[in-house]
């Protein structure tokens, strides 16, 4: 068993830049990546991992910051292209039936996204504006 906190946690693998999703099946997992990505199911506490099952999953043009949501059984999978001072950073995902991004790419800018009826992600048109402030209710 590895914890998140000690010399032989994620940084092991890369410097974490982390994301954690608790799946609709009650599994917790930790992505994380800078040039290349991976992912473990973590253990009950949410601290502790067995390094055996960490995989190595790096999508195409990989940055950084990996981020995962799932939404009616279909697992998002995102992450930054390029840098942000560039003219050509964007954001891709993949989606899939797992958390670790085996599915089907797409790319896309920093506008607001839509989900379908049939749960896939609208076309997403370039504004070059970005999305306003996002306030929460309540």
């Amino acid at each position: 068993m590895a914890t998140l906190f000690d010399g032989v946690s994620a940084t092991k693998y890369q410097k974490p830049d982390p994301a954690v999703l608790t799946d609709y099946d009650g599994t917790t997992y930790l992505s994380w990546g800078n040039s290349e990505a991976y992912g473990v199911p973590l253990d009950e506490d949410v601290a502790s991992f067995d390094p055996a099952r960490v995989r190595r999953f790096t999508p195409e043009n990989f940055r950084e910051g990996a981020f995962v949501v799932e939404r009616r059984g279909v697992h998002f999978f995102m992450w930054p292209e390029d840098d942000t001072p560039s003219e050509d950073y964007r954001v891709a995902h993949a989606t899939g039936p797992t958390p670790r991004g085996d599915g089907v790419r797409r790319e896309s800018t920093l506008e607001r996204l839509v989900f379908a009826a049939d749960g896939s992600i609208e076309e997403v048109v370039p504004t070059l504006r970005s999305i306003g402030p996002v306030v929460s209710p309540g």
